[in-house]
């Protein structure tokens, strides 16, 4: 049996219209693909507001779970004494005996060299972070065929656009784009929390890249809907594969928001490609 080696490449081109938003340049409308079969995805019509889990049921099994290279602390003294120090200092008050005591003690103890110790304190961490924090993905994109099929039920579905600018003021943790990479980042113990996050989040295989994600983040607010401004949404796209009845419902939930535009999402006849279409009125 002879083991053959392919290499696949997908190129994907992304044009879309930018805005200033706290000093970076940001999509002007971002989308959520979504599915009216979904009751949480009929949210963002029917009670303009937004859905926004947390990530442990993510399609992504290292989506959000990219650990911090606490291994560090076992090879490297001065990451482990600044990472001590950090902990130490961070909760003085507890140590009425004084810091340095403390800081001392916790390096003669060598349980931050302890593999057992760094396995389930880098668990720990991600645990926490998936509790407090709520991921809510978009992307400036409207016509992707992969996305159509698997966020909004195989084209049979809908696509929001949306403000971006009120939309991130809204979640006030703000937006930014996903990075794409073949490899996990290293983040180190000592980077600020605020750092660490960022790259635990924001870092995704290039496998997903022809998505175009942006993404925004909530501190203690997940699995919940969060309300929006009812301007902030802006446009509705319906799918290839839409029937009428879910047309008729979707409309119908728009009534108070006259200022929507709304779209067909039409296949081309030459190419691959989807083309978004005023819907006649």
């Amino acid at each position: 049996m002879r083991k053959i080696k392919e290499k696949i490449s997908i190129d994907f081109e992304v044009e879309y219209d930018a805005v200033i938003w706290k000093g970076n340049l940001i999509p002007k409308t971002v989308y959520k693909y979504r599915n009216w079969d979904d009751i949480n995805h009929r949210k963002i019509l029917e009670e303009i507001s937004i859905w926004v889990p947390d990530s442990n049921n993510f399609n992504d099994p290292f989506d959000c779970n990219i650990p911090i290279a606490y291994n560090l602390l076992s090879t490297d003294d001065a990451v482990a004494e600044k990472f001590i120090r950090n902990m130490v200092e961070n909760n003085k008050s507890k140590f009425p005996d004084g810091i340095e005591k403390e800081i001392s003690r916790r390096l003669a103890e060598n349980k931050h060299k302890d593999p057992v110790f760094i396995t389930g304190y880098t668990e720990d961490t991600l645990e926490a972070n998936k509790k407090v924090n709520g991921v809510f993905s978009v992307t400036p994109v409207n016509n992707n065929i992969l996305m159509w099929s698997h966020y909004a039920n195989s084209h049979k579905g809908f696509c929001v656009g949306l403000d971006s600018v009120k939309l991130f003021e809204c979640l006030m943790g703000g937006g930014a784009p996903v990075n794409y990479a073949t490899e996990y980042p290293i983040i180190s113990p000592i980077e600020i929390r605020e750092e660490q996050y960022r790259q635990q989040i924001l870092t995704k295989s290039k496998h997903w890249a022809y998505e175009f994600e942006y993404r925004l983040t909530t501190f203690r607010r997940n699995n919940m809907s969060i309300p929006i401004p009812p301007d902030a949404i802006t446009e509705i796209i319906f799918g290839a594969k839409i029937n009428n009845d879910f047309k008729t419902q979707i409309k119908r939930a728009c009534n108070k928001l006259s200022h929507i535009k709304f779209f067909n999402s039409i296949p081309n006849e030459n190419e691959f490609k989807l083309n978004i279409v005023p819907e006649k009125t």
